[in-house]
C-alpha cells in the first residue's frame, strides 16, 4: 500500500492559495515563455468574497512566473515543481510563505536600489542640480566621477547575481542589469546557464535575449517597431531608410539626457539639410511631463515617441540612458552612444555639408 501512494505524492504542479484580494477579481498565474519572450497564462481563477483563490499549474522545471491582479501585476514568483505557495495581501501589501527563493527574487529590487544610492545617486543629484541651474562645466566635470561611480555599482551587483543559485531569481536579476555595459557578464551568465540548466525556459530566454542585443551592436539591423509620435501619426524605422538617423532613447527624469538635447538640436538643424534625422523614444510615464520637456529643450523639431510600458526600450536592450544609435542609409548602426559633439564630427565627415 506504501509503495502505490508513493507515486501519487509526487507531483510536478505548483499550487498557490491567496487571501486578502478584492472579492470577485480575476487572478491569473503566468509564466516566463522563451518562444515568445512573454509571460502565457498557465491558470486562473475569480477570488471568492473573502478575496481567496486557488490555482495550480504543471510546472517540468524552475520557472519564473507571475501573478496578475485584474490585469495588473501582483507579484512576480519563482516557480519549483510541487511548491506550495501562500500568498497573503494585507494594506497593500504582498505577504508570502512557502517559495524561498521567491523571497530572495522579492528583494532584488531593494538591494538593486541600495547599491545604486550607495554608489551613484548622490553624483546623479549634484548632476540634475547642475541641469536645473545651466552650469555645464559642472556637469562635465560630474561625469567621469558618475562614470566611476557606475563601474563600481556594476561590480557590487555583479557579486549579488554570483551569490545566487541558477534559477528564476538569478535570471530576474540578471534582468536589471546594464546588457550593454555588462555584455561580458552576461555572457558568462548565459554559459552558466547552458551547463547548469541545459534547455531550460531560462537559459532559452537568456539566450534570446544576448542574441537580440548582439543585433543592436555596430553593423547589424536593429528590431523593427511600429508607433506613434506625438503628433499621432505613424513611425518605424523603415520610413528612415534612404537617411542617416541618430534614434535616441532619453526621459525627463535623466540629467545628462537633458544637457544633451539643446545639442542634439543644434546638430539636427545643422544637417537636417542633408537628410539627417532624429527619433526620440522617451521613457517617461507620464504623457504631460514628457511633453513639457520637448518644448522645454527645444527638440520639437523631430519625431518622439513615448515607451511608458518600456516596450521598445526592452526590444532595444536599453537599460540605461541616455542611449542612442545612429544608422546609415541601409538602416544599419553604424555608431552607438554618441555625444553630440561625436555625432556632429561624425557627420560633417560623411553628409555632403559646405
Amino acid at each position: 500500500m506504501l509503495l502505490l501512494l508513493i507515486p501519487s505524492c509526487l507531483t510536478d504542479e505548483v499550487h498557490i492559495q491567496g487571501s486578502g484580494l478584492a472579492p470577485d477579481s480575476e487572478i491569473v498565474l503566468l509564466a516566463l515563455d522563451a518562444a515568445s519572450m512573454s509571460y502565457v497564462p498557465l491558470d486562473s481563477a475569480r477570488t471568492g468574497k473573502n478575496g481567496d483563490f486557488s490555482l495550480s499549474a504543471d510546472v517540468k522545471e524552475a520557472r519564473l512566473g507571475l501573478l496578475r491582479s485584474n490585469g495588473n501585476n501582483l507579484v512576480p514568483l519563482s516557480m519549483v515543481p510541487g511548491d506550495r505557495i501562500r500568498i497573503r495581501q494585507r494594506s497593500g501589501e504582498v505577504h508570502l510563505k512557502g517559495s524561498p527563493e521567491t523571497r530572495i527574487l522579492l528583494g532584488l529590487n531593494d538591494r538593486y536600489q541600495e547599491l545604486r544610492k550607495q554608489h551613484v545617486a548622490e553624483v546623479e543629484l549634484k548632476m540634475k542640480q547642475a541641469l536645473l541651474g545651466g552650469d555645464e562645466e559642472t556637469m562635465r566635470s560630474l561625469q567621469a566621477d558618475f562614470e566611476s561611480r557606475l563601474h563600481a555599482f556594476y561590480v557590487a551587483y555583479r557579486e549579488v547575481i554570483e551569490g545566487l543559485q541558477p534559477g528564476p531569481a538569478r535570471y530576474y536579476a540578471l534582468q536589471l542589469t546594464d546588457f550593454e555595459k555588462e555584455l561580458g557578464f552576461v555572457e558568462q551568465e548565459l554559459k552558466t546557464y547552458e551547463e547548469k540548466l541545459p534547455n531550460s525556459q531560462l537559459t532559452l530566454a537568456l539566450r534570446r535575449q544576448v542574441i537580440q542585443f548582439r543585433s543592436t551592436m555596430i553593423h547589424h539591423t536593429p528590431p523593427f517597431f511600429e508607433a506613434f509620435d506625438q503628433t499621432g501619426l505613424p513611425v518605424n524605422p523603415d520610413m528612415f531608410l534612404g537617411h542617416f538617423v541618430l534614434i535616441d532613447f532619453w526621459a525627463h527624469w535623466c540629467p545628462p539626457c537633458r544637457a544633451e538635447n539643446p545639442k542634439l538640436a543644434g546638430v539636427f538643424a545643422k544637417y537636417i539639410a542633408d537628410g539627417f534625422q532624429i527619433l526620440s523614444i522617451s521613457q517617461d510615464s507620464e504623457e504631460e511631463e514628457w511633453l513639457q520637456a520637448i518644448e522645454s529643450d527645444g527638440i520639437g523639431a523631430w519625431q518622439h515617441v513615448l515607451d511608458a510600458d518600456g516596450s521598445l526600450s526592452r526590444q532595444f536592450n536599453v537599460f540605461s540612458l541616455p542611449q542612442n544609435f545612429l544608422l546609415n542609409e541601409e538602416g544599419r548602426i553604424i555608431a552607438r552612444n554618441l555625444s553630440a559633439v561625436e555625432l556632429d564630427s561624425l557627420l560633417s565627415h560623411t553628409l555632403v555639408h559646405p
